[in-house]
């Protein structure tokens, strides 16, 4: 951390936190078809994040979803930015993705 005001976190760090909002909004069943971050500020110890993120568009049967992410800190500076593409489950047999995935 020489010359930064204090030690800082590694930006995977950060991407993994991020993934891990979109997991628990997608659930069990959900699947992350595709991600990416941005590393836009520091992050050092003792910071706080606040992730968040919303959709930006779905296909007609509205299970396959584009995500908009970012991550602020407590100074309210945008710290990640990103996006990912997942699949929904669907309600009357949320473990066909499970199937679909493990059959190839």
């Amino acid at each position: 951390a020489a010359g930064m005001p204090a030690p800082y976190d590694l930006g995977t760090q950060r991407h993994a936190i991020l993934m891990k909002s979109v997991t628990d909004w997608i659930g069990d069943y959900g699947w992350i078809q595709s991600c990416e971050a941005q590393y836009t500020g520091y992050v050092f110890l003792s910071d706080v994040m606040f992730m968040s993120g919303w959709v930006t568009s779905t296909d007609c049967s509205g299970r396959t979803v584009k995500l908009s992410l970012q991550g602020v800190n407590q100074r309210g500076e945008k710290v990640l930015k990103g996006k990912a593409s997942v699949l929904l489950p669907s309600k009357r047999d949320p473990e066909e993705i499970v199937r679909m995935v493990l059959s190839g």
